[in-house]
């Protein structure tokens, strides 16, 4: 059986875009130079992602070429599953030989004994399959501008500063629709896309 810890969840890494560093200065002071901001992230990566670990990465990986992606991914640690977001379709290809690539995902879990499905995009929906039955979303591309709406968190590197647990994150879309939430067990049992 697997646990909570082999599951991480980000979004919005946008590995090499220089812009990033002056638009999102907050989380992604590794320096003034595009190399640093990629070094640190990629340290930051291998430091909270073991290679057994499962990460979830909700789009918007890097603005690069096909070759620089290659070199970046080879040094990557976990297993990878990529949701498609706006600033990927050029790269999807090179995603593919490293990782599952969806453009949306539906995750279920067994959180503390009770089935719960988990929607994973890389836009924040407004409505999403299971809103009303309990289902968590989890989306990146705002990088921490929108208001999150019941279970729903922006996952986005920017607005956590980090790679998340997938169970703090849990926790987190729980807190967001003012409810506490501490998760004991956390067993993956299936992924579709949706």
């Amino acid at each position: 059986r697997e646990t909570f810890v082999q599951y991480k969840i980000t979004s919005d890494l946008h590995l090499n875009h220089a812009n990033m560093i002056k638009w999102y200065p907050k989380y992604r002071n590794f320096g003034d130079k595009i190399e640093d901001m990629n070094r640190g992230i990629i340290k930051h990566w291998n430091d909270n992602v073991k290679p057994e670990d499962t990460v979830y990465h909700l789009g918007d990986f890097a603005f690069a070429t096909e070759d620089f992606i290659v070199k970046i991914l080879d040094n990557l640690n976990g297993k990878k599953v990529f949701i498609i977001g706006n600033h990927d379709r050029k790269v999807k290809k090179v995603l593919k030989e490293y990782g599952s690539v969806y453009t949306r995902l539906n995750l279920r879990f067994d959180i503390n004994k009770k089935q719960t499905q988990i929607v994973l995009d890389h836009f924040p929906l407004l409505e999403w399959d299971g809103l009303y039955h309990g289902a968590l979303h989890f989306y990146g591309h705002c990088h921490g501008t929108l208001t999150n709406k019941g279970r729903s968190i922006d996952v986005g590197y920017d607005k956590q500063g980090k790679i998340l647990d997938l169970k703090k994150a849990i926790e987190l879309a729980y807190l967001n629709n003012q409810e506490i939430f501490k998760v004991e067990t956390l067993d993956f049992i299936r992924q579709y896309e949706g």
